[in-house]
């Protein structure tokens, strides 16, 4: 029994022996490995992405006021600088009253140009002293030139409404209304404004003319 001990308990001690030192080293690298691997994965870095960029409200090129003889008059201005820019005698200005309280005209004599080498006359509209829109009357039968002129300008039109309208003899004639609504600005092209043989150009400056209010008047009665 004891030769039998003997010849067993160097087999055991054999089977237990200790792993050595540089064999752990590698088992707890493996180890690490795993761990940041997992971890790699786990947690990858993100990547700076930039955000979406928002659609533009508004479209490049969008009115900052108007021309005055090929010197800008910008939208808020006061009539004072609009008179600066022509001569006396060209500048008259009226108030409508009542139906548009706050509310100055200046009528400016051949002061606009549309690149067909006439000059234009044009209403400058002024709200508490800030020019907020303009507008130029025009041939009805030059419709199609002024609405070319300002969709080339403005791009295509957000709205066109064609009718008829008559005139005082209850001739009918055909009408053409052209607006664009930009984040500041709406304009207007229409065929036959105040008569069937006159049309008009419209522009406003949205921030502005939202202020004005139509007032009312007094009945004779």
């Amino acid at each position: 029994m004891g030769k039998l001990l003997s010849l067993l308990i160097p087999l055991y001690l054999a089977g237990c022996t200790p792993i050595p030192d540089h064999h752990l080293d590698y088992h707890a690298a493996l180890h690490r490995e795993a761990v940041i691997s997992q971890a790699s994965v786990t947690y990858s870095p993100i990547e700076d992405v930039p955000p979406p960029q928002k659609e533009l409200v508004a479209r490049s090129g969008e009115p900052e006021g108007i021309i005055l003889r090929d010197q800008l008059l910008r939208w808020g201005a006061s009539n004072h600088e609009a008179q600066g820019l022509v001569p006396t005698s060209d500048f008259t200005c009226y108030q409508p009253g009542a139906s548009l309280p706050g509310v100055l005209m200046c009528r400016v004599a051949r002061a606009v140009t549309f690149g067909d080498g006439t000059s234009y006359n044009v209403t400058l509209m002024f709200y508490d002293n800030r020019l907020y829109g303009w507008y130029v009357n025009f041939d009805s039968d030059k419709f199609s030139f002024f609405a070319d002129t300002m969709e080339k300008r403005l791009g295509k039109p957000t709205k066109t409404d064609g009718s008829t309208v008559q005139n005082r003899m209850g001739a009918d004639f055909d009408q053409t209304v052209m607006e664009w609504e930009l984040s500041q600005t709406k304009a207007t092209v229409t065929r036959r404004s105040r008569n069937v043989t006159q049309g008009e150009v419209e522009v406003l400056h949205t921030p502005i003319s939202r202020q004005v209010k139509t007032g009312s008047g007094v009945a004779p009665f």
